[in-house]
């Protein structure tokens, strides 16, 4: 291994330290199961160029009839980088989450486009006449073993969208990204999600992807996999315009003035999963520290 690559997957294996960390879920099993898949799909994405990629996204929280703030604003950042990579993108989200990201998505670095799936049959035929290579859920509800999909608290959630039907319905590569194995994508980390989160029996998703990337909180998944992709190609100028804070805080400011909230909380505030303000400006400027600009 070249010095080169070396270099590459020790910066990458700090990206990853940065933004899969347990922050009090008891999620270090999951984390430690994942270790070095941030690296891992970042390769495989890097070696797939100009290839279309459907981003899913969009939690929609029942109590307060609207979408939390962890999901679109990440899911955003990782299209706008894998646009102005050249890859052919798609935002996809539910009806009742398309406020949110398409607000998210008019405050995007570049210009994306979003579907709503409201039904499997039409939206399975578009990816697939466009020669999908991926789909990659980020921070999506998944079906846990009796079909229902439940939040962290175990609460069922309403069926806003056939988000397993079309995840695993297509010739392409399913990948993932979550925080606390209830996501779409997480079946393989079950049974250790029912070993270690809070009503992980009853939470934990049934559907696989490949190499699933569990995280802080889902947005950092997305922007450290978005980071780790540029490092792996040879761009790491970009990181600091596609992902800086600022830019996080634009689209965090449109997903609220979208009706989003505090997944966690319910407030209508700048905070991810309680993460105040300063520790995600801080996540992304430590982003920036570990990236050779």
């Amino acid at each position: 291994m070249g010095a080169a690559v070396l270099d590459e997957a020790k910066l990458i294996a700090q990206i990853e330290a940065l933004c899969c960390n347990d922050v009090g879920r008891g999620s270090g099993p999951l984390i430690d199961a994942c270790h070095g898949n941030l690296y891992r799909v970042a390769r495989q994405l890097g070696a797939s160029p100009r290839a279309e990629v459907v981003l899913l996204t969009g939690f929609f929280l029942p109590n307060y009839g609207v979408a939390e703030t962890d999901g679109p604003p990440g899911a955003v950042l990782l299209a706008a980088t894998l646009q102005r990579l050249a890859y052919r993108v798609r935002l996809a989200t539910s009806p009742s989450c398309f406020p949110v990201v398409e607000a998210c998505a008019a405050a995007s670095p570049e210009a994306l486009r979003i579907e709503s799936i409201d039904a499997a049959a039409p939206t399975v035929s578009r990816w697939r006449a466009a020669d999908t290579r991926y789909v990659l859920a980020i921070e999506v509800p998944g079906p846990s073993a009796d079909g229902r999909a439940r939040s962290m608290r175990g609460q069922p959630l309403p069926a806003d969208a056939p988000w397993e039907e079309v995840y695993t319905a297509g010739p392409w590569r399913c990948l993932a990204i979550g925080d606390g194995g209830n996501e779409l994508g997480m079946g393989s980390l079950a049974q250790l999600t029912r070993a270690h989160i809070p009503h992980g029996d009853r939470i934990a998703c049934r559907v696989p992807a490949e190499q699933p990337i569990i995280c802080a909180v889902s947005n950092w998944g997305a922007a450290g996999l978005a980071a780790a992709l540029l490092l792996h190609l040879g761009k790491p100028g970009l990181i600091a315009e596609l992902l800086s804070a600022a830019v996080l805080r634009r689209l965090l400011e449109a997903a609220l003035a979208a009706g989003a909230v505090d997944g966690c909380s319910g407030r209508a505030e700048l905070t991810v999963d309680t993460l105040d303000w300063d520790q995600q400006a801080a996540f992304h400027r430590k982003l920036l520290e570990v990236s050779p600009c």
